[in-house]
């Protein structure tokens, strides 16, 4: 059945990077994403077959319906996509990359749209198309701001190192003017989530973070006060990492404002679990 399928496929999906952390605490950041990477195209390229029919059968034409049989379907075929883009020799094959590009221009809705646009970005190499296409979606989607929101999100999640560049791109065009919470979050918490970006072992990512804490700490008080988030468990990381961000929550107890009462509550707890 289409919900057994479906049930199997989610138990392929790979699990988040912290749920690893929390089950070998202290692995470096990059043993886990190398082995995301390793394990995706392992099964990627075994099942290659499987994985494209699966697409071929759960593909169709119907016209877009927010129903459970297609919202499943989708799912499964994004999946698939996923790991046979993955798959060697796959993971910079033009094919791929156009027939994403191809299938984000023809979505007659914003799920599919995004998880085409999202795989696109997800591959090696195809800068040039994906530029294209991501310009195409801003001009024909730049009035309504969830769509923005989740096109600034899928660029600064894309695995790639081009997240700050993403941010800083948006700060050009005057999309942080104003900015509401969910578009702080569409752009900083998805920074964060980003583990290529966030966890560089430099702690470069730790830095440039805490200075957008510092700089919104007035104007989204309430945003920036749950965007310590990510550095209160740092006793799950290496040492490297753990004193990295022990530094910029350091720097945070300093620097931010004194009337900022309940973030600096959150730095000293933050703090006390470092000790």
């Amino acid at each position: 059945s289409l919900e057994r399928e479906r049930t199997i496929v989610q138990e392929l999906s790979m699990p988040y990077e912290g749920r690893v952390l929390d089950c070998s605490r202290g692995i470096p950041v990059e043993t886990i994403l190398d082995g995301n990477q390793r394990v995706q195209k392992q099964i990627g390229s075994q099942f290659k077959n499987q994985w494209q029919a699966l697409i071929e059968k759960f593909s169709h034409d119907r016209p877009y319906e927010p129903n459970h049989e297609q919202i499943a379907a989708r799912q499964i075929i994004a999946l698939a996509y996923q790991y046979l883009s993955n798959s060697e020799p796959a993971e910079s094959d033009p094919d791929y990359a156009i027939e994403f590009a191809s299938k984000v221009r023809q979505a007659d809705n914003l799920t599919e749209r995004l998880s085409f646009f999202k795989l696109l970005l997800a591959m090696k190499d195809h800068e040039a198309l994906k530029n294209e296409v991501a310009e195409e979606l801003y001009e024909r989607f730049s009035h309504e701001s969830l769509v923005v929101e989740r096109w600034m999100g899928a660029l600064v999640d894309a695995p790639t190192l081009t997240a700050r560049d993403h941010i800083a791109r948006f700060e050009t065009m005057g999309l942080f003017e104003n900015a509401t919470p969910n578009r702080w979050r569409a752009a900083f918490q998805t920074f964060t989530d980003n583990w290529e970006n966030f966890h560089l072992a430099d702690g470069s990512g730790y830095d440039y973070y805490t200075e957008r804490l510092l700089q919104d700490a007035k104007t989204l008080a309430p945003v920036v006060r749950r965007g310590i988030q990510p550095f209160a468990y740092l006793n799950r990381y290496d040492e490297g990492r753990r004193a990295h961000m022990r530094a910029c929550l350091e720097r945070l107890q300093s620097e931010l404002p004194a009337d900022a009462e309940a973030t600096l509550d959150m730095v000293s707890r933050s703090l006390q679990v470092a000790t």
